[in-house]
């Protein structure tokens, strides 16, 4: 039988390895400055011991597709992309140009050959470095004005590179899924940000555009999850689809001026709210510039912090997801002349309460109101003609709306999801055929239709219109619009006889509490054995009834306390304990306290601010002008903040 001889073999695997890999200890850390003097001699200058013990390389003269293969596979990537024993993380190319010629460097993601042609586009070198990710920092000189698609793609350690001013253009997927790269500032003569171009860079946390930038294309900056603050130049006129998708922290958008920002065509959504800044300053207050006819698709999309928005007489259309997300959106002031609301205008805008529709307004586009849960009644104005679908759906808080007879046509799904409508006035003389789909999860029985003089037997026996449960004719005062619902009682929050007690003044209420748990920790130590219980809860409630709408939340903190004394046997010392209840709504109110018990009162600078005594278990004391306050009961110290 053969025998191995193992120990030989451990020999040639540890010689093999050896050429693979390069010990740090052997690794070349001072700049190396070689100069190409002829191009595709680059191999020639560097020899096989030193090539992957070079880390930080500077290069002088005109490369070709020889001196790039020979560069990438230095830092790290070979023909096919795969790795390499190389060590390069710096290089230094403010002194080198390419040109043409020499051999095919990288095979493309389509899987053809790519090298330097004679073609002036091709001499941008795509795929310059892609996929080497040793690299770290790269420096490129005024001799390099265009940088190729794919020239950096999948650099994983890169962090920075400086890029020259003569730059004019940065090809698609230049910097592609270059994880580490955390800024980059591009040259003042860009124009465009081409399609993925920084897409993946997750750590790129601050990008400064240059002035002349005229386009930002598709996925951009897809998945930079860092990024938080961009500032857009005066000329820029295109931001492209989902140019900034999946930017989840993207919370500040600062813009030169209104009338510039209105004119670019945007066709992206901002992933979460964001505050607009004109010239750094927030806007909360949107005063829309006279010189804007049409305010374009997005506009001001997910502007979650503008509060008021004033419309100039110019305006006449507002485009798709004009002010999606404007979640902050309180009131509207729109002019006469706005005759379309397009789809999703003001879809999400959750504190949206009253709106006053233009005289002029035509067509609410789909979804336009779409989630506009604060938003209360809809009194539309007498030329509009069409109610496209979802246009009112799942606003949540509407119990009015007055349709007239100018409308011709409802969409799908209009009230869909308008829980708490309550009237419905239509001023058809003949109902319009509809469909039940416009009052999908809807309850007929809930809600009184109102209609003309005359019309009760049309409508009564007109499909879906008959549906409602209680159909009434409009008489000479108009339709009877219904108040808002009233508030019911904020409730009292009580403790007594060890028992915890919620009372509202309004009949039939209803109790909604949350209890928090902020009692003492675990792990203590102490000496004679007795744990104090000085924890305490935090409770909050909120009372609901039919007919009304919910109350304000009332809050009051359980303090337990040392209650002073009892042993029991087996010698076990019991602390007993017992609650006392703490509001400060309208002043200190403090139950659960014996009839008589005095409690004195400090400012946290230890002054004296009063005492009281309680009465059935309960003391009053009027809110001193202070933001904290000490109880003192019975040796126990509350400390109580001040509403």
């Amino acid at each position: 039988m053969k025998q191995f001889n193992f120990s030989r073999l451990f020999l040639v695997l540890w010689m093999l390895l050896c050429n693979v890999f390069v010990f740090a200890d052997d690794l070349i850390t001072e700049q190396v400055v070689v100069n190409v003097e002829e191009p595709g001699t680059l191999p020639d200058k560097i020899s096989d011991a030193d090539k992957d013990r070079i880390t930080d390389l500077k290069i002088i003269g005109e490369l070709n597709g020889t001196d790039v293969r020979f560069v990438r596979e230095m830092a790290g990537a070979d023909f096919y992309n795969k790795k390499t024993a190389g060590n390069l993380c710096r290089l230094d190319m403010t002194e080198a140009t390419f040109g043409e010629g020499g051999e095919a460097y990288c095979r493309s993601e389509y899987g053809s050959s790519v090298s330097l042609g004679s073609w002036p586009s091709s001499l941008q070198c795509d795929y310059f470095l892609s996929h080497c990710g040793k690299i770290e920092y790269v420096k490129l000189g005024d001799g390099i004005t265009k940088i190729g698609n794919h020239a950096f793609e999948k650099c994983s350690n890169l962090t920075d590179v400086e890029l020259s001013s003569k730059v004019e253009a940065i090809g698609s997927e230049a910097f592609y899924y270059c994880s580490s790269l955390q800024k980059i500032v591009i040259p003042k003569s860009v124009k465009t940000i081409e399609f993925r171009t920084f897409m993946g860079c997750e750590n790129l946390k601050k990008v400064e555009l240059p002035d002349e930038l005229n386009e930002i294309s598709s996925q951009a900056f897809n998945y930079c999850s860092k990024l938080d603050y961009i500032k857009f130049p005066t000329k820029l006129a295109s931001i492209s689809e989902d140019a900034f998708k999946n930017c989840n922290a993207l919370s500040n958008i600062d813009i030169p001026s209104l009338e510039s920002w209105m004119n670019i065509s945007q066709d992206t959504h901002w992933c979460t709210a964001v505050h607009l800044l004109l010239n750094g300053e927030e806007i909360t207050n949107l005063v829309i510039p006279n010189s804007v006819k049409v305010i374009k698709d997005n506009a001001f999309y997910n502007c979650g912090y503008i509060k008021t928005i004033t419309f100039p007489k110019t305006v006449e259309i507002i485009n798709n997801w004009a002010f999606y997300g404007c979640a902050s959106l309180i009131s509207v002031e729109f002019n006469d002349e706005i005759n379309e609301l397009g789809w999703g205008a003001f879809y999400n805008c959750t504190s949206l309460e009253n709106v006053k529709f233009p005289a002029r307004l035509k067509t609410i586009g789909s979804f336009a109101f779409d989630n506009c849960s604060s938003l209360k009644k809809a009194v539309l104005p007498n030329e509009i003609e069409k109610l496209d679908q979802g246009a009112f759906a799942n606003c949540s808080s509407l119990y009015y709306v007055s349709i007239p007879e100018s409308v011709n046509a409802i969409g799908r799904g209009v009230f869909s999801g308008c829980e708490n409508l309550k009237a419905l006035s239509c001023f058809w003389a003949k109902p319009i055929a509809i469909s039940l789909a416009v009052f999908e999860e809807f309850d007929f029985n809930n809600c009184t239709l109102y209609v003309p003089n005359g019309s009760y037997d049309a409508y009564r026996t007109a499909d879906v219109w008959k549906d409602f449960g209680a159909i009434k004719t409009i008489d000479s005062e108009g339709p009877q619009e219904p108040k808002d619902p009233e508030p019911c009682s904020a409730p009292t929050i009580a403790y007594t006889s060890g028992n915890l007690s919620f009372e509202s003044s309004t009949p039939g209420a209803e109790y909604h509490y949350t209890i928090n748990d902020a009692d003492v920790a675990t792990d203590k130590y102490n000496t004679d054995g007795k744990v104090l219980l000085n924890g305490k809860l935090d409770i909050s409630v909120y009372a609901t009834a039919d007919g009304y709408k919910a109350s304000d939340k009332a809050t009051a903190t359980l303090y337990w306390l040392n209650a002073e004394g009892g042993d029991d046997t087996n010698n076990i010392n019991l602390v007993k304990t017992r609650g006392v209840m703490v509001t400060t709504d309208s002043d200190i109110t403090i139950s659960g306290l014996n009839d008589g018990e005095v409690v004195t009162f400090y400012s946290v600078n230890g002054v004296n601010l009063g005492s009281a005594k309680a009465v059935q278990g309960v003391l009053h004391f009027a809110k001193p002008n202070e933001s904290i306050v000490i109880a003192k009961i019975k040796g126990n110290d509350l400390k109580i903040a001040i509403k």
